[in-house]
């Protein structure tokens, strides 16, 4: 079986700019800014992290006073607003059609692993404009929240691909069968998870990670595979092709 783990924002969906622009604002606003965060540098420093770690990595970087608090609540509200309202929320460039491929085959099972927090996720999955993606993906079924399952770590541990590794090959009933894991994902952070993940995976599943850099225009490939890419792709044909050719 051939067992693909996407990741959600910047990857199946073009999120990353609506969680840049509502953090530089909700930064703004309280005046917690110290240096201007441009977009080469928040998405490629920052990129794919949860908003409570990226946070805490401004402050040490000196984006952002030292002793600044964020307001989690407060910060989740503007997002989900942001995310109810915005016409900037949708599907990363055919990836209904990259979907519809690869779940034509009888070998394939699809999940979603993600840091994004239940909430957070519930108000980009519920948009009208990335609706198409609830035909392959609930989070009832096959959405993997990081901070909900296992050891609860976030991004770039390994702990959601283990533990939506495991699971999955449970409730397919695949556990003594020959099978490839591959997790998709855009940034640096992302790429980290899976390589860590296929370490440790390594004695059980054939394990391949993928940068995909669709929607990412900022993760240079080079960063990408020294995180961990085994190979990045750039276009929707390119990972369609690419998923025909695993046998």
């Amino acid at each position: 079986m051939i067992i693909i783990c996407w990741d959600y924002d910047g990857t199946l969906v073009s999120s990353e700019n609506i969680y840049k622009n509502v953090f530089v604002k909700y930064l703004t606003e309280n005046n917690l800014i110290v240096n201007n965060i441009d977009d080469q540098c928040y998405f490629s420093r920052y990129g794919g992290r949860h908003p409570f770690t990226i946070f805490n990595q401004l402050k040490s970087d000196g984006y952002i006073y030292k002793n600044a608090e964020l307001n989690k609540t407060k910060f989740f509200l503007a997002m989900q607003k942001e995310l109810n309202t915005t016409n900037n929320l949708l599907p990363t460039d055919q990836i209904d059609k990259v979907l519809e491929d690869v779940s034509k085959r009888k070998d394939v099972v699809m999940a979603i692993v993600t840091s994004t927090y239940r909430n957070d996720l519930e108000a980009k999955h519920d948009n009208k404009s990335v609706s198409a993606l609830k035909k392959y993906f609930t989070v009832e079924n096959n959405i993997y929240i990081c901070g909900e399952i296992g050891n609860k770590e976030l991004k770039p541990s390994p702990n959601g691909y283990i533990f939506a590794y495991n699971d999955i090959i449970k409730k397919n009933n695949i556990l003594n069968t020959k099978n490839t894991l591959i997790m998709v994902e855009d940034s640096v952070s992302g790429c980290k998870s899976g390589r860590s993940a296929k370490h440790l995976l390594q004695d059980e599943v054939n394990s391949i990670v993928i940068g995909y850099m669709v929607a990412n225009k900022y993760s240079k490939r080079e960063e990408l595979l020294e995180a961990g890419a085994d190979i990045t792709i750039s276009t929707p044909q390119e990972m369609i092709n690419f998923i025909k050719s695993i046998n």
